[in-house]
């Protein structure tokens, strides 16, 4: 029915979340494909953000620095 589908027996038996299976490499291909991607896309955005963040704060403290001096 599901070529190459597979599961582990812990989860059969623990029932996990299906956010988790979804993010779970075993089932990521079967268990909602396009939540795995918008995860990715949205934490990659939010690190691209945090990393502008860190980049503008340290351009402010370079700059309070010089006008300290």
């Amino acid at each position: 029915v599901l070529p190459g589908f597979q599961f582990r027996w812990d989860d059969l038996l623990q029932r996990p979340d299906i956010e988790e299976l979804a993010l779970d490499e075993v089932y990521s291909g079967y268990v909602l494909p396009k939540y795995r991607a918008s995860v990715i896309r949205a934490d990659r955005k939010a690190r691209r953000a945090a990393a502008e963040r860190a980049q503008a704060l340290e351009a402010e403290i370079a700059r309070l620095r010089r006008q300290r001096s």
